[in-house]
């Protein structure tokens, strides 16, 4: 993902986000309806601006949330510690970035 990409649709947001997140995942992350969200990324139902501000808060919501988790480092080995952390960092990596487009949306 490029940084400070903005995201003109839903179906964009969820092509990023399609590594690690479903528009089903998505939806119930932002408590919208499953079937709604396939519509808005479907592009059969327009998204109302106050659709889209919920889910630019939810979004921030759960990166603040995931940001906060970590694996207790003495509970695993090294080796998984090390690819734990990497690929939480790739997460977080692609989150921050997509909220930080949404964010300039809004």
């Amino acid at each position: 993902m490029e940084p400070n990409r903005e995201f003109n649709t839903v179906a964009e947001l969820l092509e990023a986000l399609a590594p690690y997140i479903s528009a089903r995942s998505l939806a119930r992350i932002c408590d919208i309806n499953e079937s709604q969200m396939l519509q808005y990324k479907a592009g059969l139902k327009q998204i109302s601006p106050r659709t889209v501000a919920r889910i630019n808060e939810k979004l921030r919501t759960f990166a603040a949330e995931l940001s906060a988790m970590s694996l207790n480092r003495y509970f695993i080995n090294a080796t998984a510690s090390l690819r734990a952390g990497f690929l939480l960092s790739l997460v977080f990596r692609k989150l921050f970035v997509s909220l930080h487009r949404e964010i300039k949306t809004t």
